[in-house]
Formats: structure tokens, C-alpha cells, sequence
């Protein structure tokens, strides 16, 4: 079938599968190619369709080959952050080493040389390469006996003083199928869903 007469429009199923693509993050003109010389036809032929173990068995490969090649990608990527990582850091340490002997050797100087500049106007000293000054930091409120700031405080200020109350599920649902084991509920209250089933999916490479 000719391209062109392909992208005049595409099935409902079709839309659908480009949709997921787009929203799964990929380019909406490169999805539709896909959707169009891929899906477009497959659908041109038998429709596959899982009907016995085999059919079952080969849509689970399919994703089994899928996690492998996603989890192999992963991991070249992991190695090569950590390869990035380690030359980082061995680029980066002689340069901290340096500048924690500058920090360690000097800001006590530098300090003393901004106390004989600074006023109570005037905090801070500009130079060429930076400023060297002082910041006025806030009052901290130090507890020293918790108890009695709690007792001081549900009287003087009870504002300052939280309570936090939180409901603990399981012994909570261990007590109501207790209380109410045929209705598994309090009317408006609280109530147990039943179990239901979750299907799941496990694709797995064959091992050595």
C-alpha cells in the first residue's frame, strides 16, 4: 500500500496505539512513521492473537527481550556515570585539598582584616575578587528541658504545642473484623474492601 494513501487515516485501534506513544514521550512524527509501516501492516495480515501456550509464550519472550535490552542500556549507562563520577573526583581533589588549606590558613586573617574595616554602618568590605563581612544571624530558641517547655507552653502559648493523632491500619482492621466479622464495617465509619484479583505479568530470559 502506498504511504501516502496510508496517512490518509488511521483506524480507531491505530490512533490508539499512536496516543500511548506520544504520552509515553515520543515524537508524535516518528510514532506515526512507526504506526504506519509497523502496525499499518501487521494489521494488512492475520491478526496474531495469544489462543494457546505457544502464542502465550511468545508475547512473554517478546518482553522478557524488551526488559533485557532495557536493563543491558541501564547498565552501560550506570558504568559510564560512574566512570564520569570517579574522574570527577580525582579531578576535584587536589582542588579541594587546595582550597580547604587557603580556607583553613587565611579566613581567620581575612576575618581580623574585615573587623578593621567594617562598621556599624558598614558590614561588609568589597575587593576585586569578592567581599569579606559580616551577616547579622537570628536569635535561636534553645530548649533545655523539653518537658517542662511543654507544660510552660500549654498554658502561655498553646500555639506552639502540636498533637498529632494518626489511625494504624493494621490493628485497627484486626480489631474491626473482630468487632464486625460478617459486615467488615462500621456504618459510616470505616469499612474492609474485599480482596480482589490482580493480574500480573512476569516475562523472564531463559537461564543458562
Amino acid at each position: 500500500m502506498d504511504l501516502a494513501l496510508k496517512q490518509q487515516g488511521l483506524t480507531v485501534e491505530q490512533e490508539r496505539i499512536l496516543q500511548l506513544l506520544i504520552e509515553a514521550g515520543h515524537d508524535e512524527e516518528e510514532a506515526r512513521e512507526w504506526v504506519i509501516t509497523e502496525v499499518f501492516e501487521a494489521e494488512e495480515k492475520p491478526r496474531f492473537t495469544v489462543t494457546d501456550e505457544s502464542s502465550a509464550n511468545w508475547v512473554l519472550r517478546k518482553l522478557a527481550e524488551c526488559d533485557a535490552e532495557e536493563s543491558a542500556i541501564k547498565q552501560m549507562a550506570d558504568e559510564e556515570i560512574e566512570r564520569i563520577k570517579k574522574r570527577a573526583e580525582k579531578l576535584l581533589s587536589p582542588i579541594q585539598r587546595k582550597r580547604q588549606f587557603f580556607e583553613a590558613v587565611f579566613t581567620p586573617q581575612l576575618e581580623e582584616f574585615a573587623k578593621s574595616r567594617v562598621t556599624d554602618t558598614k558590614r561588609s568590605v568589597n575587593l576585586l575578587h569578592g567581599k569579606v563581612g559580616f551577616r547579622r544571624g537570628q536569635e535561636k530558641l534553645v530548649i533545655d528541658d523539653e518537658e517542662k517547655a511543654i507544660i510552660w507552653a500549654e498554658s502561655e502559648c498553646p500555639d506552639a504545642v502540636k498533637v498529632v493523632k494518626s489511625l494504624l491500619l493494621t490493628p485497627a482492621k484486626a480489631q474491626l473484623l473482630k468487632q464486625c466479622p460478617e459486615t467488615k464495617a462500621l456504618a459510616g465509619i470505616m469499612h474492609i474492601e474485599p480482596a480482589e484479583d490482580k493480574f500480573y505479568v512476569k516475562a523472564e530470559m531463559p537461564q543458562d
